[in-house]
């Protein structure tokens, strides 16, 4: 954030950056899917800036309804597939974004490079 400001410049010249957090896991109390955050005073609640934004997704909490016309849910759905009919159900929809995410995602996956990394890091996690 700090670092997109060259020497000289002032911090209302700072761009608008957005943190994205997509997990599968439960983060915070509430029964909500998505939570958004900006940085606030504690005391007075006065906002310090509007060019930081977080948001989270927690996958837990998100409601497995599938429809084509909801894109985002959809490919909250993909993320949440556990199994080949589950990702059948998706593909189903035939939303080309979500085709298109799919294939990435078989393109990758299917790299020598990919599992590379991955044995790299499932050694890593067996010797700690």
């Amino acid at each position: 954030f700090g670092g997109s400001l060259v020497v000289g410049q002032k911090y209302i010249e700072l761009p608008k950056v957005a943190f994205i957090g997509i997990v599968d896991f439960n983060i915070f109390k509430s029964a909500e899917f998505q939570s958004n955050f900006t940085l606030l005073e504690t005391k007075r609640h006065e906002l310090m800036t509007d060019k930081l934004h977080f948001t989270f997704f927690e996958l837990p909490k998100f409601k497995d309804a599938i429809s084509e016309k909801d894109r985002l849910g959809l490919l909250f759905r993909l993320l949440k597939a556990q199994t080949g009919a589950d990702l059948e159900q998706v593909k189903a929809t035939g939303v080309p974004e979500i085709m298109e995410v799919i294939d990435v995602y078989h393109a990758v996956t299917a790299s020598e490079e990919f599992y590379e990394i991955q044995f790299a890091r499932d050694m890593a996690l067996f010797k700690e």
